[in-house]
């Protein structure tokens, strides 16, 4: 069928994205909850149909190469920075013509290269990442969703948003470790043994199932490997041999045994240290790879697997497998594009097994944040003196610092930056978490890797310099970094401010617990300086409840207004020792400025800094006491053209403090024509067919009621149903 064209603009320089999707137009709508997630996560995304590649790059065929041509056009010349992560949306395999005769559809093309040294040519997807220089290293960082239908691909977006939703939890720090027997291929039990010794910290816990030493038939592996991953795996590893359907020889994990996993939102990273499995990209019915195979399981498998296309030898993958790991715990990079990237760094640096860079695959998203476990380190800061500091006196300070997170953090760095006014520093304490100072920095710390609880402290102390004048704040910042991802930075850094021969002032205010509508009421505010110098041009501040009228006080001093319900008393000069108190009072008029809570603030200072300012403000807050109207009606049920109706109000206030200026409002039905009451006085009618009754003030628990009587006129035009309301305010 011809289908009309809308026409894209991929050329356009203005176009820009971190997070770049090409799709199939079949799975377009599928991916909207993961774009989603990813622009709330910050990403500029952008989703492109892989025809308009075509159409642009392509001459509108079909071609890997025009995809490779336009990532390298928007690497180049879209506004920066280039993107970052690249996600391919749909399989592909290499019988584009179908010659073998299978009928299987292309949705999104493999980049297929003789890369491999035993096989010659296999998918290398990675070729579509290699935008720069003649390397094999990715500049973009791509992964593919091998779907082949709108259904594969909702249930992989499900799972990838699913699993990036979930709170920490005890699985999550669980990873699963299989291995082949060893060979002449290699000590498969080795390399296993010594990922685990090397890369995975506490409180990270190994299951190990070792063909020929943990289990010693393919079956029996089997079964420990889906239970395993059916009650919660982060990582699920294999090294060993392996093919496009299956691990080892003996199958100790296969395609078909991925129906039987029963895993749910307990969703693995599979890192297969293997050969093919995989191989996405064969054109063969029923041959679907495990590590494809696991990806597109929808409601189980795993998240994503990082599989190979081609062969490959043990010590190569090695570099790979102790790379990631290295990555997600030690450096703290939690995506897993830029982790795997960090893995063949490793293996490029080797200069041999270089295959392996362009056969491992990312099938899954690049940008998916694995759920490895994070740190949150803290830091707190004290400072030590006797009495008043001056200058001359020693000042300790101690620094405590720990990890309330679920994951232990590594490369932890604590840098303290003294004031200039302190002289002779020397470290009187650090805990066994201090590993020691960093060369050059007095005051930077490398501290051991801190595991979930972990605490410790130092304490530092120094003089004030002698030769310094009196009258100033020594400021003291630190703070705690480390490598691996924190939950909360908030509380990594300390400030602590020290006053060094300076006034400290204090101000304190009380008042009442309950307050009402027109009431005066009257504050205590007591002041003093318990610093080591007289405090000069002080100026005490009063900022008013919201809607309170100044009254009087009994300080002394004269006071201004600056500010509408800012009141200010210039106090001059408050000598060492000094105090005092004094009463203020306001009045709290019946206006709806007052509200609850009714809350004054006071403030001191003075011209020169003080030893506490944390103690230079007090506030005061009373509940406002407020009446409870309430009214309520009855009525007769049912009337006839001609007749009369009554209805029963009462009215009553439940609250602590008198309503004033109560009235009670009724609107009578369309139609209905007042005839008496029997209230405490007539009504007024403001507007025909309402009624009021101006009832004074209601003191707490005052109530009453009245009788209304109205007609009901021979007149068929009024409605069937007839509704009274009643209001009641003060």
């Amino acid at each position: 069928s011809i289908v009309q064209d809308t026409p894209s603009d991929l050329h356009d320089p203005g176009n820009g994205a971190d997070y770049l999707v090409i799709t199939h137009h079949d799975f377009s709508a599928a991916l909207a909850p993961l774009l989603d997630a990813r622009a709330g996560q910050g990403y500029r995304v952008m989703s492109v149909d892989v025809q308009d590649v075509y159409d642009e790059f392509g001459g509108g065929w079909m071609s890997p190469e025009a995809i490779r041509s336009f990532l390298d056009y928007a690497y180049h010349n879209w506004t920066p920075p280039a993107p970052t992560y690249v996600l391919l949306v749909g399989d592909g395999h290499f019988d584009p013509k179908d010659d073998l005769g299978y009928g299987l559809g292309i949705y999104l093309p493999p980049y297929l290269g003789v890369v491999d040294p035993w096989i010659g040519e296999t998918a290398t997807d990675n070729w579509y990442a290699c935008l720069e220089g003649d390397d094999k290293l990715p500049d973009v960082l791509v992964g593919r969703l091998p779907v082949n239908t709108a259904a594969e691909a909702a249930a992989v977006v499900a799972k990838i948003v699913a699993y990036e939703s979930l709170e920490p939890a005890a699985w999550m720090s669980n990873a699963v470790f299989v291995t082949d027997n060893p060979d002449d291929a290699g000590d498969f039990y080795a390399f296993s043994d010594a990922l685990i010794a090397g890369f995975l910290p506490p409180p990270y816990a190994p299951t190990r199932i070792y063909y020929a030493s943990t289990c010693l038939t393919g079956p029996a592996c089997r079964s420990q490997l889906v239970a395993a991953i059916n009650s919660g795996r982060l990582i699920v590893n294999y090294v060993g041999h392996g093919s496009v359907q299956s691990w080892a020889g003996e199958s100790l994990f296969r395609f078909a045994d991925i129906s039987t996993l029963a895993n749910g939102d307990r969703l693995p990273l599979f890192v297969p240290m293997t050969c093919l499995e995989g191989s996405f990209h064969y054109p063969y019915p029923g041959a679907t790879a495990v590590g494809e195979g696991v990806v597109v399981a929808a409601g189980k498998g795993g998240v994503a697997s990082w599989s190979p296309t081609g062969f490959g030898v043990a010590h190569g993958h090695d570099y790979l497998n102790r790379g990631l790991y290295e990555a997600l715990f030690y450096t703290g990079l939690r995506e897993l594009g830029p982790a795997t990237y960090a893995a063949k760094l490793q293996l490029f640096a080797t200069g041999i097994n270089l295959d392996q860079l362009d056969t491992y695959h990312i099938l899954g998203d690049p940008a998916l944040r694995v759920n490895a476990l994070d740190a949150d380190v803290t830091l707190s800061k004290s400072g030590a003196y006797e009495g008043q500091l001056e200058p001359g006196d020693f000042l300790t300070y101690t620094l405590a610092f720990g990890n309330d997170g679920p994951g232990p953090a590594y490369s932890v760095v604590l840098p303290d930056v003294l004031a200039p006014e302190l002289v002779d520093p020397v470290v009187v304490y650090a805990s066994p978490e201090i590993l020691g100072p960093r060369p050059g920095a007095t005051f930077a710390w490398d501290l051991a890797p801190l595991l979930p609880g972990a605490s410790g402290q130092v304490q530092v102390r120094a003089r004030v310099d002698p030769a310094a004048q009196p009258g100033f704040h020594i400021s003291n910042a630190a703070e705690i970094r480390t490598s691996t991802p924190d939950t909360d930075p908030g509380d990594n850094a300390a400030l602590l401010y020290t006053g060094v021969g300076v006034p400290d002032l204090t101000v304190t205010k009380q008042g009442p617990a309950t307050v009402a509508y027109g009431q005066v009421v009257a504050y205590t505010i007591e002041w003093g300086n318990g610093g080591v110098v007289s405090a000069p041009g002080v100026r005490l501040t009063d900022t008013l409840p919201a809607g309170a009228v100044y009254v009087a006080d009994n300080s002394g001093w004269t006071h201004s207004t600056p500010a509408p319900g800012t009141i200010v008393w210039e106090m001059g000069q408050v000598d060492v020792g000094a105090s005092g108190s004094f009463f203020l009072t306001v009045s709290l008029p019946a206006s709806a400025a007052v509200a609850a809570p009714v809350v004054n603030r006071v403030a001191i200072g003075s011209t020169l800094a003080d030893a506490n300012p944390t103690d230079d403000e007090a506030s005061w807050s009373s509940d406002l006491l407020l009446p409870d109207l309430y009214v309520q009606k009855s009525g007769t049920p049912a009337a006839t053209y001609g007749q009369q109706v009554t209805y029963a109000i009462s009215w009553g206030n439940l609250g602590a403090v008198a309503a004033t200026n109560v009235r009670l409002t009724d609107v009578l039905p369309p139609g209905l024509v007042y005839v008496d009451d029997d209230g405490p006085m007539p009504p007024s009618i403001p507007s025909p067919g309402t009624l009021a009754w101006d009832l004074g003030t209601l003191a707490p628990g005052a109530s009453g009621s009245l009788l209304l009587t109205a007609a009901l006129p021979l007149d068929a035009a009024l409605p069937v149903s007839l509704v009274n309301r009643v209001s009641i305010d003060g």
